[in-house]
């Protein structure tokens, strides 16, 4: 390692990627894996991410750890991904993700932190439009994501029908994604 200008550490610009891949493979998978819920598409992300920081191997500055550089190649990929495939993905479901994704930030982003506050800000973000949700959908995902119920449940407790419950949801997560991710 060597000094850079600010006093910082930087890393060298020899790096063994091979050896870089190959230890990091099995991360950057399950890293894109909790992201992407298809295993297929989840192994195709982490072979171009591999090829991805091989054919531009010389553009690595040394800026950061070779490991944090990919894992931001892993990023783009999954970000082109559902930019590519919003049709057919539902980005992140709220019932199974949305808070998780809180907790998948503290495990996946503790060596990256511009990640981390980009992540964190999104789900501020996020959990600011859900407090602008009308009461009845608010509950509704307090129920399904605080109280773990399943939509069955949160129908007879709120004594409406399983679709309402369904509808209300889905308009929620469509207005969510419109406010999130307004360019897309």
């Amino acid at each position: 390692m060597v000094s850079s200008s600010f006093g910082e550490k930087v890393y060298d610009s020899y790096v063994d990627w091979n050896e870089v891949i190959c230890n990091q493979y099995d991360k950057i998978f399950n890293f894109i894996k909790r992201r992407v819920s298809n295993n297929a598409d989840a192994e195709d992300l982490t072979q171009m991410t591999c090829i991805e920081a091989l054919i531009n191997s010389n553009k690595f500055t040394g800026a950061s750890k070779p490991e944090t550089w990919i894992f931001g190649i892993a990023i783009n990929l999954i970000k082109n991904y559902y930019k590519t495939n919003k049709k057919n993905c539902n980005m992140y479901s709220l019932n199974e993700g949305m808070f998780a994704f809180e907790e998948s930030i503290e495990s996946d982003y503790k060596e990256i932190p511009s990640y981390s506050v980009e992540e964190s800000n999104l789900l501020q973000e996020v959990v600011k439009h859900i407090a602008q949700l009308p009461d009845e959908t608010k509950d509704i995902f307090v129920m399904l994501i605080n109280e773990h119920s399943s939509y069955k449940e949160i129908a007879v407790s709120m004594e409406i029908p399983i679709g309402t419950v369904r509808s209300r949801l889905s308009r929620a997560r469509d207005l969510l994604k419109q406010k999130v991710f307004p360019e897309d």
